[in-house]
């Protein structure tokens, strides 16, 4: 799965209440993601979240996760968040 993030990149000095960072957001995304249930944490048929890539800058950031499950009834709620 990837995850495209657009932000709003502006002089520091003239940023606040308009700057809105890109790598920041996605540290909030990923954050989100259950820590238990990452490839670290898991072992077997045990489904789990993976950050493989994150790349970017303040106005653009991309993430790339592999989403596994081996539950097809576990699957779909994971993904469709």
């Amino acid at each position: 799965m990837t995850i495209k993030i657009v932000g709003n990149n502006v002089h520091p000095g003239t940023a606040k209440g308009v700057m809105v960072n890109a790598l920041s957001l996605a540290a909030r995304i990923h954050a989100e993601v259950p820590a238990d249930e990452a490839p670290e944490t898991t072992e077997g048929y045990e489904g789990f979240y993976h950050l493989s890539t994150i790349k970017g800058s303040v106005d653009r950031a991309e993430m790339h996760y592999i989403i596994r499950d081996f539950d097809r009834k576990q699957l779909k709620p994971a993904s469709a968040g």
